[in-house]
């Protein structure tokens, strides 16, 4: 009698674990946390589900920001195996990422989920035009600014990774690549730099949204757990894997492909708003 509803369930468990599986490659790639992937699929995936449209988002987000802590330690110690993680530059932006990770989940509480959608398909269009048409040795300065501006930085990094639900690897890449730091250590601080966004961020997201009714089957707050423990391992296992394909592939390669992945999905997410 357990038969039919398993089936049922199959495409879900399916599609979680391909999105967690695609995350993980992104995440030891690029040094992004999954988020980029994991939010359109789990919005995908709750509007099959007939979750209530005003809580996809939030519950979307919060999720997608919780595997990444998962997924981060697992890429950063393949980085830091390589000695790709500069940990002065996490020990300079711990504290205004918290602080940042913690208000963008507030901020993200405030407004609508359309508006958010709507958000997050403009900030995938952005970071889109930069993998496609930014140069890669492009620098504007040589080091990260002095503080106070140091810690400005690190904060908005903390707040609008929050509020899109990424690892801020998204965010943190560019801006040290712009700072004269090479790619692939770029990529490796970034990866580390996502558990220091995602644990404080992911707690405000599960407190923000408890006790709501309508949160898919399993949630605490904003966090489904079910969709956690089917993300969290595939992101696990393929992370290593991004990491050590990152050091193989020819780096023009990797930003046109996942520029041309981000406009696909941008559009798929403001054609659901119409």
């Amino acid at each position: 009698m357990m038969v039919g509803p398993w089936l049922d369930w199959l495409p879900f468990l399916f599609g979680l674990g391909l999105a967690g599986l695609v995350a993980g490659l992104m995440a030891g790639m690029m040094g992004i946390g999954g988020g980029i992937v994991l939010v359109p699929a789990l919005l995908g995936i709750y509007a099959v589900m007939a979750v209530d449209p005003a809580l996809r988002m939030p519950s979307a987000l919060g999720t997608s920001l919780t595997t990444i802590i998962a997924t981060s330690i697992v890429s950063a110690c393949a980085h830091h195996r390589r000695g790709q993680v500069d940990w002065a530059v996490i020990r300079a932006w711990l504290w205004p990422v918290v602080v940042g990770a913690i208000l963008g989940a507030l901020v993200a509480k405030s407004l609508k989920s359309n508006v958010l959608v709507a958000l997050f398909a403009v900030f995938l269009c952005g970071v889109a035009i930069h993998l496609l048409r930014s140069p890669p040795g492009r620098v504007i300065r040589h080091g990260l600014p002095a503080q106070p501006w140091r810690g400005i930085l690190g904060g908005l990094i903390g707040l609008t990774s929050a509020v899109m639900g990424i690892g801020g690897g998204t965010l943190t890449v560019p801006v040290m690549t712009l700072c004269d730091y090479p790619v692939k250590r770029a990529i490796g601080t970034a990866a580390a730099l996502g558990f220091v966004i995602a644990v404080p961020g992911s707690m405000a997201y599960a407190v923000n949204g408890w006790g709501l009714a309508g949160l898919p089957f399993g949630s605490i707050g904003y966090v489904n757990v079910w969709a956690l423990v089917i993300i969290a391992p595939c992101t696990i296992l393929a992370a290593p894997l991004g990491a050590r394909l990152v050091h193989l592939l020819p780096a023009l390669w990797v930003r046109r492909f996942f520029g041309g992945f981000l406009i696909l999905t941008a559009a798929k997410m403001v054609y659901s708003l119409c």
